[in-house]
This record gives structure tokens, sequence and C-alpha cells, in this order.
């Protein structure tokens, strides 16, 4: 005769999280990516440690957990490590990558592609790249037919659109 016997253990598993609602587990160069680091399951008391990155809190009165994670350096990755009692619970692992190339806009189209009536120019990323940000035209300058035209800001001269 065979007994089989069944034995069921339980416990609390802890999953720590970063969310970003932009992309997921990338930190660009030069840019200040903001996460919301947590954990899901039991509350534990714990601490940040970056490697590779530093972590600013956005609001240090709150008591949420959205930070600002700025690389400091060229490397390829990036670590955020839950600490406890002097010992590592988890670490959520970042890739570091360069700002995507935004592109150029006169109008609603992409520079290049066709001409536009608009007198204004903005720069941005176009539907392919995720993230929100906000780029400011400072001076442009074009030559057409060998006559140079410059400006200031994001609004082309009216001898340009003439």
């Amino acid at each position: 005769m065979m007994v089989v016997i069944l034995i069921g253990f339980q416990t609390m598993a802890q999953n720590f999280v970063a969310q970003n609602t932009q992309v997921e587990n990338i930190l660009f160069l030069g840019f200040e990516n903001t996460y919301n680091f947590g954990q899901i399951g039991c509350e534990q008391e714990y601490e940040l440690e970056a490697v590779n990155c530093v972590l600013i809190k956005v609001n240090p009165d709150a008591d949420d957990h959205a930070y600002i994670i700025k690389t400091t350096g060229r490397e390829k990755t990036a670590a955020v490590n839950f600490v406890a009692d002097g010992k590592i619970l988890s670490t959520i692992n970042f890739m570091v990558q360069p700002l995507p190339k935004p592109d150029l806009y006169w109008g609603g189209q992409v520079t290049g592609s066709n001409f536009s009536n608009s007198s204004e120019l903005k720069v941005k990323y176009g539907k392919g790249v995720p993230l929100k940000t906000t780029y400011n035209v400072l001076s442009w300058s074009s030559t057409h037919n060998s006559n140079t035209f410059k400006g200031e800001g994001n609004l082309l001269s009216e001898e340009f659109l003439s």
C-alpha cells in the first residue's frame, strides 16, 4: 500500500516594483527619468540603494514613492536595490541608453517631407517614441536658392515664408 501525503507551504512573497508610464526598465542619459518604486505584498520597511545612478525623491514631504533617477556616468546598466537590515531584498535592473534623436516639425509635418503654410517649428518625438518631453527651438536657419534665412525662437520669419 502506498500513501501519498501532500504538504503545502505558504509564504508571504514580496514583489518589489518600479513603474514608469513611458518606458520600462530603461534610463536615458542626461534625462530626468521618473519612476515609482514600491512593493506588492506585505509592507516591510526598506531603503533604496542606487547603483550607477542617483535617486532624488520628487516630493520629499509626500508619502508617495516617486523618484527622479539620473545616470551618473556612461555605464550601460544601472540598478536600484531594495535593502532592509543591511541585506538586499530585491534588485531592479535598468538598461542605460542615449536619448533618441527628436524630429523637427514644420507645422504638422516632419521637415523635409513637405512644405507647410505654418510659421511654427516644433521639436518632438514621433509616434514610435513614448517619451513625453518638451523641447524649445532657440534659433533656426535655412538656405533656399542661395538665400540664407535666420531667426530666433520657434516662429519662421515673414521674409522666409514669402
